[in-house]
């Protein structure tokens, strides 16, 4: 730990569970999704998925391959913690870009999404035992307006 660092309390390596999960989606960075789930760990986004975490990131590989670009937005966040195990709620706001913006088949589909998740310490670290995602409701905005994304720009690499 850097020098003047302070450890997080469990609530806040939690949230920080949940961020980096959506910003390693956003940026495919797999190996940093498979990181944030147990061995074990058992998901629900379209069907169920798992048990294991190589049969969670290869659905999402597949599912994300989709999108030239996405953005998720979690928030009002919800954690209880029983000792080494804790629930949470979540929220999510997705934007998913399916082609370059600009182009004629260009389009953004934005959704409202709800996870419900389970957490367990793992190894010191906090980690998804299960992830359940539930879409409440979605719409479609034609692309062909908006401007484009700068595939030059490489976003910053995760604190460390």
């Amino acid at each position: 730990m850097p020098a003047g660092a302070r450890e997080l309390e469990p609530e806040e390596q939690i949230r920080a569970l949940i961020s980096r999960y959506f910003m390693a989606l956003d940026r495919r960075d797999f190996d940093s999704i498979e990181r944030c789930f147990a061995s074990d760990a058992t998901a629900w986004y379209d069907r169920e998925y798992g048990p294991g975490r190589d049969a969670i990131v290869a659905y999402l590989r597949t599912a994300m391959s989709r999108w030239k670009s996405t953005t998720h937005l979690g928030s009002n966040v919800e954690i209880v913690i029983d000792d080494a195990v804790a629930r949470g709620r979540v929220a999510d706001v997705a934007y998913l870009v399916s082609v370059q913006p600009g182009s004629e088949n260009a389009r953004i589909r934005v959704r409202g999404l709800r996870y419900a998740d389970t957490f367990a310490l793992a190894d010191g670290r906090w980690v998804f035992t299960r992830r359940e995602r539930l879409a409440t409701w979605s719409f479609d905005i034609d692309g062909r307006d908006l401007t484009g994304i700068d595939s030059a720009v490489t976003p910053p690499p995760p604190p460390t």
